[in-house]
């Protein structure tokens, strides 16, 4: 990271809110071991990944018996999903506990319309991460995925949403 990127990172990493790992590549042992963590302390229905660069942490939590659901991040699939997102937001029917990290999160999301009035979420700088409402946005994909429109949100929520 260059000198004053991001400099929040440090205090959020300081106050446990997010992890740091050594190095400048991503460090999926400590991925794969957090995912393996919370599926020991919680009921984890499904994972649902990009296989982009996911191939080995995928078949290493496979194997530990994780299960794992492939979510291409494409329009199709990313568009009802956010605009779900989005009127449950509009109504006041979701909110988060006030994590700053996922507060920036949201606040670097912009929802970009095609001609065929799919969203999809985008960020105007590489440095405004998105990851933490990707995931959101792929864990409601995933809850909305038997084809009867949006879930019962009471139960979504009441069984957690971790990102």
């Amino acid at each position: 990271m260059k000198a004053g990127e991001n400099e929040h990172y440090q205090g959020w990493a300081t106050d446990k809110l997010l992890t740091v790992t050594d190095g400048e590549i991503i460090d999926f042992e400590v991925i794969k071991q957090d995912i393996l963590d919370l599926s020991s302390r919680f009921t984890v229905r499904e994972v649902a990944y990009d296989p982009h660069q996911a191939t080995m942490l995928v078949t290493a939590l496979m194997g530990e018996g994780v299960p794992c659901v492939e979510f291409r991040p494409t329009v199709l699939n990313f568009s009802e999903p956010m605009k779900t997102l989005d009127g449950l937001i509009r109504a006041k029917k979701i909110s988060h506990d006030g994590d700053p990290v996922m507060a920036w999160m949201v606040s670097n999301t912009v929802a970009k319309v095609d001609g065929k009035d799919n969203v999809y979420p985008r960020k105007e700088r590489p440095e405004n991460k998105i990851d933490g409402v990707i995931a959101l946005i792929m864990a409601l994909g995933r809850a909305m995925a038997d084809g009867a429109g949006p879930p019962d949100m009471d139960d979504f929520l009441k069984n957690g949403v971790h990102i």
